[in-house]
């Protein structure tokens, strides 16, 4: 599997996206606190003969798709893996896979019970640099090595993941997963521009297309860029209003998305253009929903592994 298909770029428009503003209060970019001091405010000092503890100057601070720590390559692939027993640390990121099956973790992959997700997730093979990150037991996205995950749920090891926030190596929050059982009605935001779209392959629990978007967005807490992964009826369009979340199942839908904070709208194109948003949009082009297989069929996929 490769997470990051062909492109099929669209043209700009504008117009109010219902689905931003919600996305983007679950990734919580809202910006900075209230009470952090304006980015290059000179810092007062009564000795006069000290150095100065002035912050950098706005066009000496790196922009935030540049400042996000060791990125992975974003040419993301799962493959098939054969070899021995893995340390579960170095395949997995704990905070997801203890959502699913809870915090008696094994050390390794082979000690784990057969319908686990540490079992069936460890069957495959990520990019160097990436984890996997369980949602449920059979239902898994790819998340860098260097980005914090933050099981945001209600409960841990119930065999589902409510929702799981995502920040990146500096620590600023470029994403996440929420299950959305009852969509709820999302706040306005205004989309400024569409600047790529992605079909995805089609998925066997839905009729709908699912695609992988890169938007500029206006929120109320500012620009962002939003990179999510949406589904639809085959003949919609996936820029349209109504399009903002995933069919993951049967009768279940699910949120997954990241985004990356400007400081003003003119920074979209650029921003998009980083090895960030490459990264992003290798990450949230990697989910994939569950399929529920029967026993022997799992057994035979598993290659006795």
């Amino acid at each position: 599997m490769t997470a990051r298909p062909s492109r099929r770029r669209t043209r700009p428009r504008a117009f109010c996206a219902a689905a931003g503003a919600l996305l983007l209060a679950l990734a919580g970019c809202s910006g900075p606190g209230g009470d952090a001091p304006p980015t290059g405010q000179a810092a007062q000092s009564s000795d006069a003969g000290a150095p100065s503890t002035a912050g950098p100057t706005p066009s000496e601070t790196p922009p935030a798709w540049d400042d996000a720590g060791d990125l992975p390559s974003a040419d993301l692939e799962s493959s098939a893996y054969e070899g021995g027993p893995r340390a579960v640390g170095e395949v997995f990121h704990a905070a997801c896979v203890r959502a699913v099956d809870g915090d008696d973790l094994p050390e390794t992959t082979d000690a784990a019970e057969e319908r686990t997700a540490v079992a069936i997730q460890s069957t495959r093979q990520l990019t160097e640099g990436w984890k996997a990150c369980p949602t449920q037991v059979y239902e898994s996205f790819a998340v860098p090595a260097s980005f914090t995950v933050e099981n945001r749920g209600q409960g841990v090891g119930d065999g589902a993941v409510d929702r799981l926030d995502i920040r990146d190596g500096s620590g600023e929050p470029v994403g996440g997963f929420v299950a959305v059982n009852q969509s709820p009605t999302p706040e306005s935001a205004e989309l400024v521009e569409t600047l790529e779209i992605t079909e995805l392959e089609a998925s066997p629990v839905s009729e709908e297309v699912r695609y992988v978007r890169t938007l500029l967005v206006e929120a109320g807490s500012g620009p962002q860029l939003l990179i999510d992964q949406v589904s639809a009826p085959a003949g919609t369009d996936p820029a349209s209003l109504e399009v903002w979340d995933l069919a993951a199942g049967p009768d279940s839908r699910a949120l997954v998305y990241a985004s990356i904070r400007l400081d003003d709208a003119e920074q979209g194109g650029e921003a998009a253009e980083s090895e960030l948003a490459a990264v992003l949009q290798a990450m949230v082009g990697s989910f994939e929903p569950s399929v529920q297989y029967p026993g022997p069929i799992l057994r035979e996929n598993r290659g006795g592994s």
